[in-house]
């Protein structure tokens, strides 16, 4: 699961933009990096844990700056993400791109 997060200084000035992951899972991946094909991101650890019936929690933030995403709502963009113990690729939504997009360029106007 994934959501889109904006941060914004004391000035009320955009400072980052995330794609805040929460991977749950059966197994460790040990996540590091994430990559999305022709754009520049930063992958940022924010918790890992085990939780009742041997599941993982991993949650990280992967930074995209603001003309990432306004190619993001073109077409459902692809993340891999790469681990210690592997790889995992999933999709963010352009509709929901499209509308965090918007709602952005609204505020920041």
């Amino acid at each position: 699961m994934y959501h889109l997060r904006a941060h914004y200084g004391s000035d009320n000035a955009l400072t980052s933009i995330q794609v805040y992951v929460n991977f749950r899972t059966s197994d460790w991946y040990f996540f590091n990096d994430a990559v999305m094909k022709a754009e520049n991101v930063r992958f940022i650890p924010i918790d890992r844990e085990v939780v009742s019936g041997g599941y993982v929690h991993e949650d990280f933030a992967i930074e995209i700056d603001f003309e990432t995403l306004k190619r993001m709502p073109a077409k459902d963009t692809l993340i891999k993400l790469k681990g210690k113990r592997g790889e995992y690729v999933f999709s963010t939504n352009k509709y929901l791109s499209s509308a965090f997009l918007a709602e952005l360029e609204k505020r920041n106007i």
